[in-house]
């Protein structure tokens, strides 16, 4: 790789780490939804930082909800209940590596979701049976 593709990559992953940071120091603001995703605002209007989030179904049982709620509170604020915090790649990826245990690591958060729906399935051909 070239010194001015260096260069540009690690001004970006600088302008990342800055807009992140400028989005922690104030409330994120639900603005609005992509098909069942959340989307946050961080940070000055003007410069902000938009995050999409995933949203728990409705049909979700308490333990997912907690599950989803505790991924956006993650995500919206950097780090997580677990201890994870999220970090930037020097390509400018955002990484953030949960607990194993924790429910809003993907690997779980994938499983209640399954988990959850299959009931729901489940429900709904028990319901229509009767």
């Amino acid at each position: 790789m070239g010194a001015g593709r260096a260069h540009r990559r690690a001004g970006g992953r600088a302008r990342i780490v800055a807009m992140l940071r400028a989005a922690a120091m104030t409330p994120p603001r639900l603005v609005g939804w992509v098909g069942e995703d959340e989307v946050w605002a961080g940070g000055p209007s003007r410069d902000g930082v938009l995050f999409v989030v995933p949203a728990a179904p409705s049909w979700a049982s308490p333990e997912l909800a907690a599950a989803f709620d505790r991924r956006r509170r993650a995500t919206l604020a950097g780090h997580c209940d677990c201890g994870a915090s999220r970090t930037i790649s020097p390509h400018g990826e955002v990484i953030f590596r949960h607990e194993d245990d924790c429910a809003a690591q993907d690997a779980m958060l994938l499983r209640l979701l399954q988990r959850d729906a299959r009931a729901r399935q489940g429900q709904n051909a028990s319901g229509r049976a009767s």
